[in-house]
């Protein structure tokens, strides 16, 4: 398993958070579910209001398959799409299993 986890703070101008969720659902989110050997994609808020404000975690089944999106046209086009709608404090990281701790732990 591989996860890509992006992080990063919204936009702060009201007309670009528009511009940027509408872009979100409509062409960020659809762009990454055609995704080689993805297996979800969860989004998540900072309950405490604090930077990142956003990660986005993008997992994998196979870390060559996290490498491949990576290097896509679609990957590439996030990114740089990203800052025009005034996205900041962009952060990638690659992630891959702990050996301490190579299954999920479940109750």
């Amino acid at each position: 398993m591989a996860c890509i986890m992006l992080q990063y703070d919204i936009p702060t101008d009201p007309d670009k958070l528009r511009e940027y969720s509408y872009w979100v659902a409509n062409d960020a989110m659809p762009s990454i579910s055609k995704a080689l050997g993805l297996k979800e994609m969860r989004a998540y808020r900072n309950f405490g209001k604090g930077s990142p404000e956003i990660t986005v975690m993008i997992e994998f089944g196979q870390l060559n398959h996290a490498m491949s999106f990576l290097a896509t046209e679609t990957w590439n086009n996030l990114l740089t799409t990203c800052p025009s709608f005034g996205v900041s404090s962009l952060l990638v990281n690659l992630l891959v299993d702990s050996p301490l701790v190579p299954e999920p732990l479940k109750p």
